[in-house]
């Protein structure tokens, strides 16, 4: 995702994780005021790939989490953000 964004109400994300047994990608905002942003399962066998645009309310960070047989894995990232996208 982009560190400086001009409206939260586009926000694109891309999250490519590289495990074969990955089950499950979680986006969190933690600015949110429903930090859930968005919950996928992936089918056994394809890739644990996913992009698309969230909302942002405000500047804050974005974690992304994948559960695969072994636990959760965990990024995050900041992003500025010039226009609120929450209503």
């Amino acid at each position: 995702m982009p560190a400086v964004v001009d409206d939260g109400a586009v926000v694109p994300i891309t999250v490519l994780a590289p495990f074969n047994d990955a089950h499950e990608i979680r986006v969190l905002v933690d600015v949110n005021p429903e930090p859930l942003a968005l919950g996928v399962s992936i089918p056994q066998g394809t890739d644990a790939f996913l992009s698309t645009r969230i909302r942002m309310s405000a500047s804050g960070t974005v974690y992304a989490a994948v559960r695969t047989d072994s636990g959760w894995y965990f990024n995050a990232q900041h992003a500025q953000v010039s226009t609120g996208g929450c209503r």
